[in-house]
């Protein structure tokens, strides 16, 4: 198909892409969340992701485009191997890096924006050191809810239980700073892994309100991914 426009962008967006395309879901019912959004406002960019459990958000890029201009777009988004510029096709698709993405103008793309809280508080630590723990107690995890609970109290602790099997682990470690106040809060942990993936920053900040029952955010350099809590049974 033909180019009818190209729209330059300031940074490579191949790696928001691949990360927000690992963040989409699978329901068929709810097929909104199969897509990534590439969204334009006022010569800046977003690339959104979201399954409605975990949300994957760029930082804004600059860009030469100074339109207002969502596309939810459906492709093999983990191709993408370089994205400096967005090709718009006169069929109404993207091509980015030779690769053709569906835009799909029928679907409304949720308004993540509105669910991203804004927090004062959280707490650093060592992203290697965690992913292990979280690791290590996924095995006695509950098969259906994957629930792991972090204790953030003196340290970090993770622990995970499956009473059907009577089964159980806890593991801990110590983190690098932290403003948020002692509490507890459970994840899916695969999700909580899989959110672990995208952050390529060696400490991981958790932007967290200190409330079990609200998302924590984790902060990337260039990038933020957010993760809906799991309500431990009390």
């Amino acid at each position: 198909p033909e180019i009818i426009e190209t729209i330059y962008l300031k940074n490579d967006i191949a790696q928001h892409i691949k990360k927000a395309g690992k963040c989409v879901g699978k329901d068929e019912l709810r097929p909104v969340f199969h897509h990534i959004l590439i969204e334009f406002s006022n010569g800046l960019m977003r690339i959104a992701g979201t399954d409605a459990h975990r949300l994957y958000y760029s930082n804004k890029i600059e860009t030469d485009f100074k339109g207002n201009y969502q596309f939810v777009i459906l492709g093999d988004f983990n191709k993408v191997k370089k994205a400096t510029e967005i090709h718009l096709l006169a069929n109404g698709n993207l091509l980015i890096d030779s690769i053709e993405f569906t835009v799909n103008i029928e679907l409304k793309y949720p308004n993540y924006a509105a669910v991203i809280p804004e927090y004062s508080t959280n707490i650093v630590f060592d992203k290697k050191c965690f992913a292990g723990l979280v690791k290590q107690a996924l095995p006695t995890a509950n098969s259906t809810t994957h629930l792991i609970k972090m204790s953030m109290n003196g340290n970090i602790k993770i622990s995970s239980e499956d009473i059907d099997w009577g089964k159980e682990t806890l593991v801990e470690m110590d983190y690098k700073s932290k403003s948020v106040i002692d509490h507890e809060v459970g994840f899916n942990g695969k999700f909580l892994q899989s959110c672990l993936a995208l952050i390529d920053n060696k400490d991981v900040t958790m932007l967290t309100g200190g409330i079990a029952s609200r998302a924590v955010i984790l902060e990337d350099s260039n990038a933020k991914v957010l993760l809906m809590p799991v309500l431990i049974a009390q």
